[in-house]
């Protein structure tokens, strides 16, 4: 059995697609620049908000006037990530599970630290051991250190860890990190995408991970 399991966040255990769009809409009005659709967020999140910003803007905006940007749409989307965001369903049931297995649970991702943790509480309380997000102290997704960080922290080994996400980037950041990786399909990629990214391990449901946790190694 998996000693810990690591999870993405927006897309693997939180819908938080409503309140960024919402959010990166706000800011773009600011600027005077066209909003973005459901959709389009859905396609320009996963690197963090700076590269969500900067295809949002679509090149309208470059340098100082885009650093701003970013800043500000940091500073509001912090401020209103809880109004439609919300656990995919069977999730909370899943981490409780996995406490009660007495499995090491924590989030890797690319959200700003602050954030990260705000709706990590808010939505699941102290079930996680740890939430490690973009604080600067590391490269954000797909490269490996943030994983390679949590997995220290959990005094676990790659061989002991599931990684849990649901876009191309955190299938490669899982293939770098030498993690057993499981694309969900519920999040913000289809499975097409997935497969692309080099997907081989999939969950329909929160439950079937359970299935991967509990497999002999």
């Amino acid at each position: 059995m998996k000693k810990a399991v690591i999870f993405d966040m927006d897309g693997t255990i939180l819908d938080t697609l409503d309140d960024l769009n919402d959010s990166m809409n706000r800011i773009l009005t600011d600027y005077g620049l066209p909003g973005i659709t459901r959709d389009q967020s859905r396609s320009f999140v996963g690197n963090g908000i700076a590269i969500f910003s900067r295809r949002a803007v679509a090149g309208a905006i470059e340098g100082q006037r885009l650093e701003s940007f970013v800043r500000d749409m940091n500073v509001y989307y912090a401020a209103h990530c809880e109004l439609k965001t919300r656990p995919y369903d069977g999730m909370p049931e899943l981490l409780e599970e996995l406490k009660k297995l007495g499995v090491a649970r924590a989030v890797v991702t690319n959200k700003a630290q602050k954030a990260a943790e705000t709706v990590a509480a808010r939505y699941f309380g102290d079930v996680f051991d740890l939430v490690v997000g973009d604080s600067g102290a590391f490269p954000l997704k797909p490269a490996p250190d943030p994983l390679y960080y949590a997995m220290e922290k959990l005094g676990v080994t790659p061989a002991d860890c599931l990684y849990c996400g649901d876009s191309d980037v955190d299938i490669a950041t899982g293939l770098a990190a030498g993690v057993d990786t499981v694309a969900v399909e519920w999040g913000f990629r289809d499975r097409i995408q997935l497969e692309k990214a080099g997907a081989t391990m999939f969950a329909k449901t929160p439950a079937d991970l359970l299935v991967y946790v509990q497999s002999p190694r």
